[in-house]
């Protein structure tokens, strides 16, 4: 099974009923990827919902994912610091290297890392020169990035 870490705006967007991309977040609930995280990615997460919808439902959201199965927490005690467009993204690519996860799903802009040995763009993976990347996954960002290669 795919191993993802999610960028908050992305979860944000996966979300709501009418959203385009409800599809994703129900493929999580389906139990076709895992979702990676770490305690700073859910404090994150609780944060920015709370500031989007009441606090009650963010609360369920994240209760949601912990109780899946198809979440892995991940305690990153080294920072790679390769996003400096954004240092505060820096959490998500720290856990997509510990998590050795497949994919880093985010918005075009947050990759901050392209052009680093072992990530590359949605584009790229799509072209066949990386593992076929679920159709839901790869609609609904502009840039999926893939996990610390060896």
């Amino acid at each position: 099974m795919r191993h993802v870490v999610v960028d908050t705006n992305c979860l944000l967007r996966m979300i709501p009923l009418r959203s385009k991309y409800r599809s994703v977040w129900e493929a999580f609930l389906n139990e076709e990827y895992i979702i990676c995280v770490s305690n700073d990615i859910l404090s994150e997460y609780l944060e920015i919902l709370t500031q989007k919808v009441s606090h009650v439902f963010a609360i369920r959201i994240v209760n949601a994912l912990l109780k899946s199965n198809c979440i892995k927490l991940y305690d990153p005690h080294f920072h790679f610091g390769l996003i400096v467009q954004d240092p505060d993204d820096n959490k998500f690519v720290d856990c997509a290297i510990v998590a050795d996860a497949d994919y880093r799903l985010c918005r075009g802009r947050e990759a901050g890392t392209q052009g680093y040995r072992g990530w590359v763009t949605g584009r790229e993976a799509a072209s066949g020169n990386r593992s076929p990347i679920p159709k839901q996954l790869y609609a609904y960002t502009q840039t999926i990035v893939r996990g610390y290669a060896n």
